[in-house]
């Protein structure tokens, strides 16, 4: 077995199937993105935020991806670290950031 056919064994042969796949880890890498705006009502009351705290908190959010993203295409983090373990990465990041905000309110 080579490596091309070891690799072409581990997606889905069926374009519908990849395009699922596809489209269901897209949005669930994407997820993160929206997280603050989901939940600035709750965090608002909680930690009694104005709605200026609270508009710069989802911005914040916003910035932190789109600042990711350049420095990864800027630094070439796309083409050093395997895709598979790059996106791993980042979603573990974003879980640990998510957790953080269960920990910061308590």
């Amino acid at each position: 077995m080579t490596a091309d056919s070891a690799a072409r064994g581990a997606f889905p042969r069926h374009p519908v199937t990849a395009l699922a796949v596809l489209a269901t880890a897209t949005a669930l890498a994407m997820g993160t993105w929206f997280s603050a705006a989901a939940v600035v009502p709750q965090l608002a009351d909680a930690w009694d935020l104005s709605p200026t705290a609270s508009a710069l908190l989802t911005v914040g959010v916003q910035l932190g991806f789109v600042i990711g993203a350049l420095v990864s295409a800027g630094t070439g983090l796309a083409d050093a670290v395997p895709a598979r373990r790059l996106l791993a990465v980042g979603a573990a990041a974003a879980a640990l950031a998510n957790a953080g905000l269960l920990l910061a309110a308590g």
